[in-house]
């Protein structure tokens, strides 16, 4: 009987690739660690300092000011609102503490910067007065410095009337404020060519030859 050749077999061509087979003595895979830890919402509430936060204090007063707006805006719940959304943890000063505490320290400063400035120095004095909307008499000086201008004072003179005598007393306590607390000599004196005005400069140039006095020339 001849042998049978086990390669050309049917049976054995038809084999397929078994599976590798599977070590069951291995340790089973373990999960995936994570890698990264979500923050905790704590981690964007970062306390502030009383150094920082006296700074944003006087710097959102500064803003009041310079753009004029109402104290009581401070207090309203929408603007603390809005505070609170951009620096999370800080609490916006009120609106007693921005017409009272805040506003002295600014002023000291800013004075501080024109004594700076001025001591030494002569300068104009600019004078107006006008009525405010309850028809009350408001009289404000500022101090013209190389080209500069620095508010000086503002008066509410309540019941005095802008006549040239009481304008002229206004004028003297300016010039003199000028010399004793910003060490700056008032040379010129200007105002508008309202009638007061205009007899309130010729009675100040008589106690003073020296004082050069003039209207506005836009008028």
């Amino acid at each position: 009987m001849e042998a049978v050749n086990k390669e050309s077999t049917p049976e054995t061509s038809s084999q397929t690739k078994t599976a590798p087979e599977i070590d069951l003595t291995q340790e089973p895979m373990q999960k995936r660690q994570k890698t990264s830890i979500q923050p905790q919402a704590t981690s964007h509430f970062r306390p502030l300092s009383t150094t920082h936060k006296e700074g944003l204090d006087m710097e959102i007063a500064k803003f009041f000011y310079a753009c004029n707006i109402p104290f009581n805006v401070a207090d309203h719940p929408q603007w603390k609102k809005l505070t609170s959304a951009l620096c999370p943890g800080y609490t916006s000063p009120t609106a007693k503490r921005i017409g009272d505490e805040l506003l002295t320290s600014v002023t000291n400063t800013l004075q501080g910067v024109m004594k700076n400035d001025l001591s030494g120095k002569e300068g104009t004095l600019i004078l107006d007065g006008w009525s405010n909307i309850h028809n009350q008499p408001v009289i404000a000086t500022c101090l013209q410095v190389e080209e500069k201008i620095y508010f000086l004072d503002g008066h509410d003179t309540g019941p005095m009337t802008k006549s040239a005598e009481n304008c002229k007393i206004l004028c003297q306590e300016s010039i003199q404020r000028a010399k004793e607390q910003f060490g700056c000599r008032v040379s010129g004196v200007v105002t508008d060519n309202a009638s007061a005005m205009d007899k309130m400069r010729r009675e100040l140039n008589a106690d003073d030859p020296n004082l050069l006095v003039y209207g506005c020339s836009s008028h």
